[in-house]
């Protein structure tokens, strides 16, 4: 119960990845951090936050490590201890 989730809202709708301003608060998330990616197509991931790029997220499933681009995501959900990151 100690966890918090919050939402970084990635609206990719019709803005450049890089003058996406919500897009580059996945920066100050830290390498293993959860997350749950849910995707246009309504499908969810969840994994460990790897790295990002303004043309994509990176999570590790497990042994496999997943891209996803920006034009993909819908939102990035994070779990953290005792915090929430507004968007």
């Amino acid at each position: 119960m100690g966890t918090k989730c919050c939402l970084l809202l990635v609206a990719a709708a019709q803005l450049m990845p890089a003058q996406d301003p919500d897009w580059e608060k996945l920066q100050s998330l830290a390498p293993g951090e959860r997350v749950g990616v849910l995707l246009r197509d309504r499908k969810y991931v969840e994994g460990r936050f790897r790295s990002w790029s303004p043309e994509r997220i990176d999570i590790a499933r497990g042994q496999r490590e997943e891209s996803i681009k920006i034009g993909d995501v819908r939102s990035v959900t994070v779990q953290r201890k005792g915090s929430r990151l507004k968007s």
